[in-house]
């Protein structure tokens, strides 16, 4: 019975250093990523900026980079999973991220691989966000287009072709067209206003360099009056003629509006 015992016994010490040394056994993590990037291990935070010889237990686990400051999903970062060894120093560099960029005309389009908004247009996105998977760009209004990724080819301009029969988007480029029509006209009329009153200005200085012309004695003073007279005159005309031009213009709006 003692030595029953006694064998349970060493073989419990045994199962319990071995234990305690299993749980010491760790690998060594480096991982290098942007300026202000942020480093999380396991959704723990790690660090921020660069990460040097961090200690990790043997086995699997999650990395994940990304910039606090954006909370768009296109600037989240990068996740990756490490299968760390015992005194493995294993480094990762996240530094060399290839960027996409994607523009539509007009902008505001829905950038999406598969079911993931990645953002929305004018947007710049890290390749491996979306891997392989197929991109749709959608937009109320407007026919979804479709493409991939080519894989050297890092920047995709399109022109969205609006919906044949879409009558909320006749209606909103109606509105469009006449808030920008209302634009013109209040910028006419205030560009007329305007030049009336610089020929106005420039009419009164000129009447008074011509009085001070009729009254100066002096031939050097009188000539430098008279062509001050005659600047201001041209100005004045100049002005009126601006102020005619707008307004006409204004009034043409209004006949073939």
């Amino acid at each position: 019975m003692l030595k029953k015992i006694k064998d349970i016994s060493i073989f419990l010490v045994i199962f319990l250093i071995a234990i305690v040394n299993g749980s010491d056994k760790c690998g060594y993590l480096s991982v290098s990523v942007k300026a202000g990037m942020q480093i999380y291990v396991d959704t723990t935070f790690a660090g921020r900026d660069s990460l040097s010889d961090f200690e990790l237990p043997v086995g699997i686990h999650i990395i994940h980079v990304y910039n606090a400051q954006n909370l768009d999903l296109s600037e989240r970062g990068i996740s990756k999973t490490i299968d760390i060894s015992e005194n493995e120093h294993l480094q990762l560099d996240f530094t060399q991220i290839e960027e996409v960029k994607i523009l539509s005309f007009p902008i505001g389009g829905s950038v999406l691989s598969g079911n993931t908004l990645i953002g929305h247009t004018p947007i710049s996105f890290n390749r491996k966000l979306v891997g392989s998977h197929p991109i749709k760009i959608e937009k109320q209004g407007y026919n979804d287009t479709f493409f991939n990724l080519v894989r050297d080819k890092n920047e995709y301009h399109f022109n969205l072709e609006p919906l044949k029969d879409d009558n909320q988007l006749k209606v909103t480029t109606s509105l469009e067209n006449q808030n920008e029509l209302k634009w013109y006209r209040e910028g006419l009329i205030v560009a007329s206003l305007v030049s009336s009153w610089t020929a106005f200005y420039f009419k009164r200085q000129a009447d008074e360099a011509y009085s001070k012309y009729q009254v100066v004695s002096d031939p050097g003073r009188r000539i430098d009056l008279w062509n001050q007279t005659g600047r201001y005159d041209t100005f004045s005309e100049l002005a009126i003629g601006v102020s005619i031009a707008t307004m006409g213009t204004y009034f043409l709006f209004l006949l073939f509006d």
